[in-house]
């Protein structure tokens, strides 16, 4: 398969991917051994390793090729964060 042909393969996946909040991102990637901090009342940093990795806003929506682009970046799978995400909080 062509690179450009996976691309949109992958992207198309991602287009049914439901939405999530940052918040929502934030708490489910703990299980997955980030550390979540409040960094300012709009936004939470993810840390790894005591190092930030990320910066989410907590309300907004974020968009599924970001999440996408997250997650690569993280090594998480989305049927990982989907098995986070169904945890009890």
């Amino acid at each position: 398969m062509a690179w450009g042909n996976r691309a949109q393969l992958d992207l198309a996946v991602w287009e049914g991917a439901p939405a999530m909040t940052g918040a929502e991102i934030a708490r489910a990637l703990q299980y997955a051994g980030f550390e979540a901090r409040l960094a300012d009342p709009e936004h939470v940093s993810l840390f790894r390793d005591g190092v930030e990795v990320a910066r989410l806003h907590l309300r907004a929506t974020i968009r599924a090729a970001t999440l996408r682009a997250l997650l690569r970046s993280f090594g998480i799978t989305g049927e990982k964060l989907a098995e986070y995400l169904a945890r009890p909080a």
